[in-house]
């Protein structure tokens, strides 16, 4: 059974899915502290294969979200790999339309993210029919790549701290269905991880 609600304590490295500012990774400073060495993978087959490979202590993973439903393959993952489920948090989720440039938001053609968070935002992107949704692998991911080309009329959906890491404008906050948006992560180790936790405070879930 998860820990919701067991002390937190530092393990190094942390593996999560995703690149430099996304949602996972404010999971990892949530759970584990601002001073965690962090692993960034790029898929979560990636990120169970850094535990087993020994290359990282711990794993934050994306399981639920309040509007999307189940994170597609993570409790299959959680499942197959037998880890201990130490801790989780309910992280919420406010998610934005970023570009590399500033545009009017109708000029909008393309909005490349995860598809969970596409999903999240369902209602501000049907009430913009001309916005072609681009599946891509994490949502701060879609945004450093969009900041690695020219300025045109694609767009990300990633968080203002995405927005900050990678040097994307904020065209629109909070598109979110919801305001009340939540993401349960779980902090998870491999089980023959033996090292003690050190006690630095409590963290509750909310979903």
């Amino acid at each position: 059974m998860p820990e919701s609600k067991g002390p937190r304590g530092r393990m190094d490295p942390v593996a999560y899915q995703g690149a430099p500012g996304a949602f996972s990774e404010d999971a990892v400073l949530q759970l584990c502290g601002a001073g965690t060495t962090l692993r960034p993978c790029r898929t979560l087959d990636d990120v169970f294969r850094a535990l087993v490979r020994g290359e990282a202590a711990a794993a934050v993973i994306p399981v639920e979200n309040s509007i999307a439903g189940d994170v597609p393959g993570c409790r299959a993952l959680v499942a197959q790999h037998h880890v201990r489920i130490r801790r989780t948090v309910a992280l919420p989720i406010v998610h934005a339309l970023v570009a590399s440039s500033a545009m009017p938001v109708d000029d909008v053609r393309e909005v490349h993210s995860h598809p969970m968070a596409l999903a999240q935002c369902r209602r501000f992107l049907t009430s913009h029919p001309r916005m072609q949704c681009v599946p891509a692998f994490d949502t701060a991911g879609a945004l450093a790549e969009l900041m690695r080309q020219p300025p045109g009329t694609a767009a990300a959906i990633a968080s203002r701290r995405a927005a900050a890491h990678w040097g994307g404008v904020v065209l629109q906050d909070a598109i979110q269905d919801r305001a009340d948006n939540y993401t349960e992560f779980w902090l998870v180790t491999p089980t023959r991880l033996t090292t003690a936790v050190s006690p630095q405070g409590e963290i509750g879930s909310k979903m």
